[in-house]
């Protein structure tokens, strides 16, 4: 088994609207995309400003592009999984759903798609994308999602949201966050108490000797 820590859940500091080139030339533009940006780790997260998108029928959104989620993932660590939530909200319902999600790597859009299926709900509601993993890399491999590559501020989410119904209709995001999993090198496992009377901390084991180190939260087991 191999005990992978979870990083986050840090939100987006730069929001903006993108053009891309598919499935239409430009896309929709959203109105005031930098409200769902946030510090990386604000308290209280739901602000109740939105950036939104008013589509017609079948029109697509423009990329609403978060990065900056300020991470610093150690350089000996080795990705294992990339989690994104989306608070979102339609004006109708049975309307707007996601068209596209993906990673931003290095700046660039990536071209493997982790789209919630169902359509938005009319009340807040957080979107998981991919919907029931904590251990996918989207595609990429650990050469390309490294924690240099992650804690860039080149490094996000891109959104674009569709409308499938008649009239126009509109998408609202509140915000964006990311959880990343990772782990450490083989020969190391770090561990903590997962039940409530049980001590935090580190147990780095080398062969069959295992020792005790600095206090440490945010750790979750998998594999």
């Amino acid at each position: 088994m191999a005990f992978a820590a979870g990083s986050g859940p840090n939100a987006g500091n730069s929001c903006i609207s993108v053009a891309h080139a598919a499935p239409t030339p430009t896309g929709i533009a959203w109105t005031n995309p930098g409200n769902a940006q946030q510090p990386p780790t604000p308290t209280p997260r739901d602000d109740n400003a939105y950036a939104t998108s008013a589509l017609a029928q079948n029109q697509i959104s423009r990329w609403l592009q978060c990065t900056g989620f300020g991470f610093s993932i150690a350089a000996d660590q080795t990705l294992d999984g990339v989690f994104v939530e989306v608070q979102g909200k339609s004006s109708t319902a049975n309307r707007i759903r996601d068209a596209l999600a993906r990673l931003i790597v290095a700046g660039v859009v990536g071209t493997n798609d982790r789209s919630f299926a169902n359509y938005w709900s009319t009340a807040d509601a957080v979107y998981p994308h991919p919907a029931a993993s904590s251990t996918d890399l989207w595609g990429y491999g650990t050469d390309v999602l490294t924690p240099a590559a992650v804690n860039g501020t080149n490094f996000g989410f891109a959104l674009a949201v569709t409308n499938n119904g008649t009239g126009t209709r509109t998408g609202s995001v509140d915000w964006v966050q990311i959880t990343l999993f990772h782990y450490p090198p083989k020969g190391r496992i770090y561990a903590t108490g997962f039940d409530a009377g049980e001590p935090e901390g580190d147990w780095t084991i080398t062969g069959t000797t295992p020792t005790w180190s600095r206090p440490r939260r945010g750790l979750r087991a998998f594999r």
